[in-house]
Parts: structure tokens; sequence; C-alpha cells
């Protein structure tokens, strides 16, 4: 009898530790840094008719999980940093705010 609840810690414990180590990974997007030329000139398009004015910064191409590309842009408009995310087609995908006026770190933050 004490070999049987010997066996069974042995094989709970094993299983805990197989289902410890069988993770699942999400596949992450990849980031590469391009210049602004190299943003789609209908991504260029929709950003010029989205914020009239606004300076494009630089620049990311990102692969998706699934294999789909899409622009995050930084951006500069009366001030404001910001940073839009467009998809391959021109589609906005949505905006982020820094929260920093001039795209600069300012003496008192910590």
């Amino acid at each position: 009898m004490k070999t049987l609840k010997t066996l069974v810690i042995i094989f709970l414990g094993t299983a805990l530790l197989m289902s410890c180590s069988k993770e699942s990974k999400k596949p992450e997007a990849k980031d590469r840094a391009i210049t602004v030329d190299e943003i789609p000139s209908i991504v260029k398009e929709s950003i010029n008719r989205d914020y009239p004015g606004a300076v494009m910064v630089e620049a990311d191409e990102v692969t998706q999980p699934n294999a789909t590309l899409t622009y995050d842009v930084e951006l500069e408009l009366k001030g404001k940093v910001f940073e839009v995310m467009y998809a391959s087609d021109g589609k906005s995908l949505g905006v982020e705010n820094d929260g920093d006026d001039d795209g600069e770190e300012d003496e008192n933050d910590d």
C-alpha cells in the first residue's frame, strides 16, 4: 500500500511539472524601425488626411502575429507628440498619446 501511495505521488508530481513546462507562448508582434520614406504612400496619405500639418518623426513596421503588417508612426502636431497605428491599407487602427508635450523628458520626471 505504501508503494502505491509513493507511485501516485510521483505520478502527480511528474504530471504537475510537465504541465508547467508546456506554457503556451503567444506569438508576439515584431517591430522593425523604418524611415519615414519607407512608409507606404497609402498610409502617408491617410495620416496627412487625418492629421493635416503633422510631421512624421519616426516609424516602425510591425509584423503582427497573424503576419499582417501595420505601421506605428510618431507624429508631432502643434507641439504634441503622439503615436498612431495604421494598417497597410491605410486604415487607422488607433492613437496613443505619450503624455509629453514636446517629446523631451522633463527634468522633474522621476
